[in-house]
């Protein structure tokens, strides 16, 4: 799959100029071109927006008790966190989402609804939209008809990040392409039926306590058919959080099915319920943008391969996708079974909703048996 912002499709046939919104993106930071670096002002603005997105980072990764709740009310916050996260978010929703069993079920829901006149879609935490951008991706590579109208309900704190999302997507849109975003505060003001709904990187900034509470209270606005996708940072104290949110969903509404990662709807043998140290989550290779290769370069973050743990949820029919085979997930990259031995193993999550380990064969090694494959 290409990466993002290498669509498929001619602009004429899309609804986004990809390369727009990534030159506007440049202008936002204020960095004219990928040979930025070549003078001396572009250079000095490319390491003060490292400066102030790796001080962010930190505190996202390794700080947290530090992250302050208005991290992105000053516009040196709004670029530094752009410079960093913006791209490899969006890249980290399109790739989950273009997955072929991911993709299928986005499919379905919209030929099921394509005699509707609006898709709702739920944006909670969105940020600067990176969540929608990356859906709205996922569409240019779609071969269903697209909506005829798109209506997002962006839920964060900060109504300046939106804002600064939506005048990206407003920049780069096709002309004929309907669509408009509703900011809300809170998701008990959404006002009509959300078809999708994106959670990306947000239940890890909300109590642990709340949590289930905030997700139930979104899918009361939820269609009886819907889909829901969570995504958080694919580190333990979140994977395994996110093992228990989604173990809290089913339990509380047995009306969400899931399309992936997961091969069953038995409790998550990863999560915080459960006393092992391992933990569910996935990564994605991708090519990054030769300007954030730029900005990577001085924070010294790597974003060639991005890390997350997700839960794609389907409300009102039963997965298409899974259910049909006893298959497994493999949740591990490839390690050595001991050090007496040469043979390498991988951890499965199984049908049954068990943690097993398969040994591999000689053939596998070089890569079938990897990381979100099912085996």
């Amino acid at each position: 799959m290409h990466n993002f912002y290498e669509p498929r499709e001619t602009f004429e046939q899309s609804i986004l100029d990809i390369q727009k919104y990534i030159s506007e993106w440049e202008k936002l930071l204020e960095i004219s071109s990928v040979d930025a670096e070549d003078t001396e002002k572009s250079k000095r603005k490319i390491q003060s927006l490292a400066s102030f997105s790796y001080s962010l980072w930190q505190k996202f990764n390794e700080n947290r008790s530090e992250l302050s709740k208005h991290y992105m009310e000053s516009f040196a916050g709004i670029q530094a966190y752009l410079a960093s996260f913006l791209l490899p978010n969006i890249e980290r929703v399109f790739g989950v989402l273009t997955d072929p069993e991911n993709l299928k079920s986005i499919e379905s829901l919209l030929l099921q609804n394509q005699n509707e006149e609006e898709l709702v879609l739920a944006d909670f935490g969105a940020g600067p939209l990176s969540a929608t951008m990356g859906f709205l991706c996922v569409l240019s590579v779609l071969n269903v008809p697209l909506p005829k109208k798109i209506t997002v309900f962006a839920i964060d704190r900060s109504e300046k990040i939106v804002s600064h999302g939506l005048k990206l997507i407003e920049k780069a849109k096709a002309q004929n392409f309907n669509f408009s975003i509703k900011y809300l505060t809170s998701v008990t003001k959404i006002d009509r039926p959300v078809d999708i709904a994106l959670c990306v990187n947000i239940f890890n900034e909300i109590p642990e306590k709340h949590r289930s509470k905030t997700l139930l209270s979104l899918c009361e606005k939820m269609k009886p058919k819907s889909l829901l996708f969570v995504m958080e940072p694919g580190q333990d104290v979140f994977a395994k959080a996110l093992g228990a949110l989604r173990d809290n969903l089913i339990a509380d509404d047995s009306t969400w099915d899931i399309v992936a990662p997961c091969t069953h709807k038995k409790p998550c043998p990863l999560s915080n319920k459960v006393t092992r140290k391992d933990w569910c989550w996935f990564r994605h290779g991708w090519k990054p943008y030769g300007t954030q290769k730029m900005i990577d370069k001085y924070t010294k973050v790597d974003h060639t391969y991005l890390n997350y743990s997700y839960v794609f949820f389907r409300r009102g029919e039963e997965n298409l996708n899974a259910k049909q085979d006893h298959s497994a997930r493999v949740v591990s990259d490839q390690f050595l079974v001991n050090k007496e031995s040469d043979q390498n193993k991988v951890l499965l999550c199984t049908w049954e909703g068990k943690i097993e380990s398969e040994i591999i064969s000689e053939k596998d090694r070089n890569g079938h048996l990897k990381r979100g494959v099912k085996s």
